[in-house]
C-alpha cells in the first residue's frame, strides 16, 4: 500500500470539497414567487383622507386652467379703447372690419359696433393721415356695406359725417381721374342738398364740417392739372350753398378761404393763357391753361359723363351717385 494510497483523485477531491463546503442547489427547496395573499391589503380600519402607501402618487400637471371665451361685446370695448391710439389705429380698424364682416347682420345690437365707428372717428385726424387712409377707407366701406344693420341714427352719422371723411375725402387724394371726378360729383350733390334739414344739431354741423374737409381736400390736390376744372365747379358750388353755412361761421371762413384760393389760382392760369395767345402759343387744355369758361360750358353739357365715354363719371356711374364705394 503506497502512502498516498485511499486519497481520492483530482477531480473527486475537488467535487468533494465543493460538495462539502456548499450545499447543492437542488438541496434548497425552490422558492415560489409571494401569494397574493400576502400582499398589503388596504387597511379598512385606517381614517379617512389617510394617504394610501401602495397608491402610486398622483400626476401633478403645470397646464393653465382655460380661460373663458371672450364676447363680442368685449372685443368691440377693447378695440373701441385702443383705435384712436395712432400706433393701433390700423390694427384695431382691420379687426373692427374683420368682425363687422362677420358678425353684424339684422337683429343683431348694432350699438357696440357703431360706438367702435364713433371713437375711430374721434380724431378725424387720423383718417386723413396718408398711412392710415386705406385701412379707414376699407373700415367704413365694410360697414357702408351693412348699412342696413344700423339703426336711423346711426346711419345718418355714418353717411353724412364719417364715410364723407374716410371714403369720398380718401378718394380725392387718388390718381385715378375718374374716380376723382366721381367722388367731386357727389360733394357738389352734397352742398347742393344742404337746404334739406337735419333736426339733430351736432349731425348738421358735422356734416357741415366733413364738407368743408373735403373741399380743402380737393384744394390740396388742384397742382394736378386734371383735378382743376372739377374743382373750380366744386368751389363754385360751396360757395353758392355758403350762405347754409351761416350757423357756423368759423366753417363758413373756411369755406370761401378755400374758394378763394382755388378762384386766385383759377384766374392766374387764365391770364397765363391768355398770355400766350396773344403771343402766339398754343394754349394747352391738358396743362391746365384754357379757359375756365369754355370748359365749364362743356362740362355742364355734359355733366355726369366721363371722358370715357358714357360709362361711369359722376351721378350716372352705377345709376345712384349717394351709393358710396
Amino acid at each position: 500500500m503506497g502512502l498516498f494510497d485511499g486519497l481520492p483523485d483530482e477531480q473527486r477531491g475537488a467535487e468533494a470539497l465543493r460538495s462539502e463546503g456548499s450545499p447543492s442547489s437542488s438541496s434548497w427547496p425552490p422558492v415560489s414567487p409571494p401569494s397574493s395573499s400576502l400582499k398589503r391589503k388596504k387597511d379598512t380600519s385606517s381614517p379617512a383622507g389617510e394617504p394610501d402607501p401602495d397608491r402610486p402618487p398622483a400626476k401633478v400637471s403645470f397646464a393653465e386652467p382655460r380661460k373663458s371665451e371672450v364676447t363680442l361685446k368685449d372685443a368691440l370695448g377693447k378695440i373701441e379703447k385702443h383705435i384712436g391710439k395712432k400706433s393701433k389705429c390700423a390694427k384695431a380698424c382691420g379687426l373692427l372690419r374683420k368682425i363687422l364682416d362677420e358678425q353684424l347682420c339684422k337683429g343683431v345690437d348694432s350699438e357696440p359696433f357703431f360706438s367702435a365707428l364713433r371713437a375711430s372717428m374721434r380724431d378725424r385726424s387720423l383718417s386723413a393721415d396718408p398711412e392710415l387712409r386705406r385701412a379707414f377707407r376699407r373700415l367704413f366701406l365694410a360697414a357702408e356695406a351693412k348699412i342696413g344693420a344700423f339703426s336711423p341714427h346711426e346711419r345718418a352719422y355714418i353717411k353724412k359725417v364719417y364715410s364723407l371723411l374716410a371714403i369720398v375725402r380718401t378718394e380725392l387724394y387718388t390718381d385715378d381721374s375718374f374716380l376723382f371726378n366721381k367722388r367731386v360729383q357727389f360733394l357738389k350733390a352734397e352742398f347742393e342738398a344742404l337746404g334739406d334739414p337735419i333736426s339733430d344739431e351736432a349731425l348738421r354741423h358735422l356734416h357741415l364740417e366733413a364738407l368743408c374737409e373735403c373741399l380743402e381736400a380737393a384744394e390740396s390736390v388742384y397742382s394736378s392739372s386734371w383735378t382743376r376744372t372739377a374743382t373750380d365747379l366744386l368751389a363754385s358750388k360751396a360757395y353758392e350753398r355758403s350762405g347754409r353755412f351761416d350757423e357756423r361761421e368759423d366753417l363758413k371762413e373756411r369755406l370761401l378761404r378755400s374758394y378763394r384760393s382755388i378762384e386766385r389760382q383759377r384766374l392766374e392760369r387764365r391770364k397765363k393763357s391768355a398770355a400766350a395767345a396773344g403771343g402766339g402759343g398754343a394754349s394747352s387744355s391738358a396743362g391746365g391753361a384754357s379757359a375756365f369758361e369754355d370748359l365749364e360750358r362743356e362740362y355742364r353739357g355734359r355733366d355726369g359723363i366721363s371722358k370715357r365715354s358714357g360709362q361711369g363719371g359722376g351721378e350716372s356711374w352705377r345709376g345712384n351717385a349717394n351709393v358710396l364705394g
